[in-house]
């Protein structure tokens, strides 16, 4: 943490040894009692309406960015694939404190310490490992053989970073594999064989499954050059037969301080428009060593962002159809305006009495141009077969190369079943044939949810804010979606 910041505090508290009392000085025990009360006295001094303006401002506890069926449908697809010899765990929220740090390079502030002497998980197979230790603390059951547990566990870190398809809190799929050095290289080559043809066969069914993922990429990074050629003779190559299709790399780097020993990977995958998402990461760790105090311990761990996958790959669905507004459909533009006008009066810059008031004329008039102009277009969804969602798309004559997204809305009934990210794809689709180098929206900052969304579609803030027309107290920031390339700079503007 910041020193000066630290020294501020001590100097305002007028104790300047009160961070050495409260890290050395006291028991973890009296830490915890002392902090349990102050933070009780903290509490009753919070209004509702304080509680309220904390759940909509911290990014932390916001409900997750994917929906739970999703998440269960991925989940179900993982275990139909995971090897017998797997033991799924439910892992508790909390661990113990230090789990994060204490076996690893990683500093504590990246993980949410509780008062309880314990934190918030930040990583499952730094559990997952505790597990195997606790397991493989007896050395007639570290005899019977390796320890394989596997979780699909959601993740809080604090300080994520502000990515398309990152989120401070996620799910993720993990493996880990404990076991004994077996000389030869053995037991890794056996692990990480394990570990990718389980990834390899989920994608695969994702694939089948609806998931359009167009090309599968694995990287493996060796830090070991004795061992290099034994793990792609006896890994890459022998998987290379059964998985064709898949992308198969191997690097050789210097080994410096990590959080894998060894040999690391990270598995990858295109969408349609070859875009490529990493999606997977595993390697060896040195951590069984340590809490067991046993060289000969061997621990792989890996694991994929559910959420993430998700994110970057939402299902194909025959009942989502994204159409471009043709010239004669003035009354259907009426209606899924008028409908989005009473549902988010507050999104649009016009009302929904006037909007109901204009002649067919209007309606009419506004369906040709947007069906016609090389300038402006207007997008329809259809949720199984019925009109459910809208989004349009316009350039100015000042900014030729910039396409405005706006008017995006999407019925409740077809949220989060891939309806919005479809109609935004096929305005980030049509910028494309315009020839623009970036997409442009402007989205309420107080609207994490839909900051989210956009993120998952591969916006990106840019740090410029504005006043909303239509309600001046009203805040937007500015998001953008550049094409491969495009390296011009957009400066910030408050």
């Amino acid at each position: 943490m910041n020193e000066k910041l630290i020294k501020r505090i001590l100097t305002q508290a007028q104790v300047p040894d009160l961070l050495a009392v409260l890290a050395d000085r006291l028991s973890q025990s009296d830490l915890q009692s002392l902090l349990l009360e102050v933070y009780r006295s903290r509490s009753q001094s919070l209004t509702p309406q304080h509680l309220l303006q904390q759940y909509e401002q911290n990014r932390l506890v916001q409900p997750a960015a994917v929906s739970p069926k999703q998440l269960l449908e991925f989940d179900r697809l993982a275990y139909s694939v995971l090897p017998p010899s797997f033991e799924p765990l439910e892992l508790s929220p909390v661990c113990p404190l230090g789990t994060n740090s204490i076996v690893t390079p990683l500093d504590q502030n990246q993980t949410v310490t509780t008062i309880r002497n314990s934190e918030v998980c930040s990583d499952s197979t730094n559990v997952l490992a505790l597990e195997c230790a606790r397991r493989r603390r007896d050395r007639k059951r570290r005899a019977e053989g390796d320890t394989k547990l596997c979780a699909s566990h959601r993740l809080l870190r604090p300080q994520a970073p502000d990515l398309p398809g990152t989120f401070p809190h996620f799910r993720i799929f993990s493996l880990v594999t404990a076991g004994r050095d077996r000389g030869s290289y053995r037991f890794e080559i056996a692990a990480l064989t394990e570990h990718l043809e389980f990834y390899l066969r989920l994608l695969q069914l994702a694939q089948q499954s609806g998931f359009p993922l167009a090309a599968i990429r694995i990287q493996l990074t060796i830090f070991d050059e004795i061992r290099s050629e034994t793990l792609k003779t006896e890994v890459l190559d022998k998987l290379s037969p059964q998985y064709a299709a898949v992308e198969l790399g191997c690097t050789l780097q210097r080994q410096e301080r990590s959080y894998y020993t060894g040999v690391r990977f990270g598995i990858y995958a295109k969408d349609r428009t070859d875009t490529e998402y990493f999606l997977a990461d595993g390697g060896f760790t040195d951590w069984t060593q340590q809490l067991l105090s046993d060289r000969k311990e061997r621990l792989l761990i890996s694991g994929l962002g559910s959420e993430r996958f998700i994110s970057c790959f939402e299902t194909i669905n025959a009942a989502i159809e994204v159409e471009r507004i043709q010239s004669h459909q003035g009354e259907l533009l009426r209606e899924i305006r008028l409908r989005a006008l009473k549902d988010a009066p507050d999104a649009f810059l016009e009302n929904y009495d006037r909007a109901s008031e204009q002649p067919w004329e209007y309606w009419q008039a506004s369906a040709h141009k947007h069906a016609t102009s090389s300038q402006s277009a207007n997008f329809f969804g259809f949720f199984n077969g019925t009109l459910a969602g809208m989004v349009g798309a316009y350039i100015t004559d000042d900014e030729p190369r910039i396409v405005n997204l706006c008017a995006m809305w999407v019925a409740p009934e077809a949220r989060q079943q891939g309806l919005g990210k479809a109609l935004v794809d096929r305005v980030i689709d049509w910028a494309n044939q315009a020839s623009a180098n970036r997409v442009r929206l402007w989205v309420n900052q107080e609207n994490a949810i839909a900051a989210n969304f956009y993120r998952r579609c591969g916006f990106n803030d840019t740090g410029n804010t504005t006043v909303f027309p239509a309600k001046p107290d009203a805040i937007e920031r500015e998001m953008q979606y550049a094409f491969s390339g495009n390296t011009e700079f957009i400066p910030t503007q408050n």
